[in-house]
């Protein structure tokens, strides 16, 4: 493996490892406690609310593992893409963005999608959507 085989990240971790693995292994500690940290103000944001997880690609389903393993209660996925509405992803129903303003009033929304978060977050609000209502995947992520 070289350098033109992975990231700089990742290059750099793995130079850490072959170098000094005791340094390794208590920086890969650190990451993973400050990982659990983010994702603990994450879920008290969101609280006890039903959510809804705006975008089914890859992050949605990511964010699906991550509500299922603090056991969450999603209610369904919303996504702007209208051939994905009336559809299931990963056995949840796939509703329209609209229907976040009155069927879905009584939820958090949790935007996943990292390209389009600030447009996605500004069309909520501009829906009549209240920020505290929102909450961005991107937050708990490094």
């Amino acid at each position: 493996i070289s350098k033109t085989d992975v990231d700089d990240n990742v290059w750099g971790k793995l130079n850490l490892l072959m170098s000094d693995e005791e340094a390794f292994c208590k920086k890969w500690r650190n990451e993973r406690e400050i990982q659990k940290k983010a994702e603990q103000g994450w879920i008290a944001r969101i609280g006890a609310y039903r959510t809804i997880i705006f975008g089914c690609g890859y992050l949605g389903g990511r964010c699906l593992l991550l509500c299922d393993k603090h056991k969450l209660n999603v209610a369904a996925f919303s996504d702007n893409k209208s051939d994905l509405w009336g559809t299931r992803y990963y056995g949840y129903g796939v509703c329209e963005p609209e229907e976040l303003k009155a069927k879905y009033k009584d939820t958090k929304i949790i935007i996943t999608a990292k390209k389009y978060e600030e447009t996605i977050q500004e069309q909520l609000l501009t829906m009549g959507i209240s920020k505290e209502r929102i909450v961005l995947y991107s937050d708990c992520l490094m």
